[in-house]
């Protein structure tokens, strides 16, 4: 079914730029999740704030893209597809929000 399903990762790691298709993924800044780890553990409680917040980016290759066109009439609303910006190897927009369980501590 190439070409009819998207698959998508999470953590960006080497290898899912170099297959074939190049995996669309979501990366994290690993360094600073280490920085304020590390600073949760060296402060006391009581200094600590309740949540932290990371960042992250959608890194869009070619495993994601958008829907193929319906064969026929299937009376359902198709959403948009953010479409790939030129040269950038990023949909417009490139974002994503994640729910408190990913983005808290």
């Amino acid at each position: 079914m190439p070409g009819e399903v998207s698959v998508a990762g999470f953590d960006d790691i080497p290898v899912a730029a170099g297959v074939y298709p190049g995996l669309t993924t979501v990366r994290l800044p690993l360094t600073d999740m280490g920085r304020q780890a590390l600073e949760l553990v060296l402060n006391p409680p009581a200094a600590r704030p309740r949540r932290r917040r990371t960042g992250h980016e959608l890194v869009v290759r070619a495993s994601t893209g958008p829907a193929p066109a319906p064969s026929g009439p299937t009376g359902h609303a198709r959403r948009p597809v953010p479409r790939m910006a030129a040269g950038t190897g990023f949909a417009t927009p490139a974002r994503v929000n994640f729910g408190p369980e990913v983005t808290s501590c």
